[in-house]
C-alpha cells in the first residue's frame, strides 16, 4: 500500500507499514484503542499521530509499545495524493487477475484435476473457523455453505443469484474470509503470524471493503460498510 492522504487505509488493519499489520504488530494498544476502525488520516491530525486510548493508564508496558509504534511511523507524512494499492505479485505494481489466479494456482491448488479440498489449509482449531465464518454470515444476513473446495465455492458463486452489486460484495467478502483462514493458517504452520486471531473478522470487513474500493466498485460509507455490507 502507497499511503497518500491516508483517507482509504485502515490504520489498524491494512498492510501499510513495515511487513505486519499494526493490530497484529501491536495488538495491546490495538485492543486499548477506542477507534479501532479509523483509518490513517483520522489518526494523524495537525502533523502529529494521536490515539484515544479506553483508559487514562495505558500502563508502562503499553507506553514502550506506543513508544515503538511512534518509532515505527516517525517517517510517515501524509500529503495529498489518493491512497495506491501495490500488487507485489506484478513487477509494475498493477492488480491483475490473471496474475492472482496464477499464484493461487500455484500457492494452493492442486497440479491434478482432483479438486482442491480447503480442509488441508484450515488451522486445527476448526471451531475458531466456524465461528469466524457464523460471524461473516450474520454480518451478510445470509447462511454461508461451508465449501470443501474450490471448485465448490466457483459453482456457488456461478449460482449465486442477487443484485449484481450485491453479488459482487458478497463475492469479494466470500474470497477475502478464505483468503484470511488461509493466511492465518500458514502463521501458525511457519510461525510467522500476519493476523492475531481476534483481528481475523475486522481484517476480513477491512480487506473486502478496500479491495472493492480498488477495484472501482461503489460501495457505501466506512461505518455503514462495517453494520451492512448490502
Amino acid at each position: 500500500m502507497d499511503v497518500g492522504n491516508g483517507r482509504n487505509v485502515s490504520f489498524w488493519n491494512d498492510l501499510w507499514t513495515g511487513n505486519e499489520c499494526l493490530a497484529s504488530l501491536f495488538n495491546r494498544l490495538y485492543h486499548l484503542d477506542v477507534n479501532k476502525h479509523e483509518v490513517v488520516a483520522d489518526k494523524y491530525i495537525d502533523g502529529h499521530w494521536n490515539w484515544v486510548w479506553s483508559r487514562d493508564d495505558i500502563g508502562p508496558r503499553n507506553v514502550q509499545s506506543l513508544n515503538s509504534l511512534r518509532t515505527e511511523l516517525a517517517d510517515h507524512q501524509l500529503n495529498d495524493r489518493e491512497d495506491k494499492w501495490t500488487f507485489t505479485l506484478h513487477p509494475d505494481g498493477l492488480f491483475s487477475v490473471k496474475t492472482t489466479r496464477q499464484y493461487i494456482d500455484r500457492q494452493i491448488c492442486s497440479p491434478s484435476d482432483t479438486p482442491t479440498s480447503w480442509y488441508k489449509f484450515l488451522p486445527k482449531k476448526c471451531n475458531m473457523v466456524m465461528d469466524l465464518w457464523h460471524m461473516v454470515s450474520d454480518w451478510l444476513n445470509r447462511a454461508l455453505p461451508v465449501f470443501v473446495s474450490w471448485t465448490e465455492v466457483s459453482s456457488w458463486i456461478d449460482a449465486l443469484q442477487v443484485l449484481g452489486s450485491h453479488k459482487d460484495r458478497i463475492v469479494a467478502i466470500v474470497v477475502t474470509l478464505l483468503w484470511v483462514i488461509w493466511r492465518f493458517r500458514n502463521g501458525i504452520v511457519f510461525n510467522e503470524p500476519f493476523f492475531t486471531r481476534n483481528s481475523l473478522f475486522d481484517v476480513i470487513r477491512s480487506f473486502s471493503f478496500r479491495w472493492l474500493k480498488a477495484r472501482g466498485h461503489s460501495v457505501s460509507l466506512w461505518n455503514s460498510w462495517l453494520s451492512s455490507p448490502l
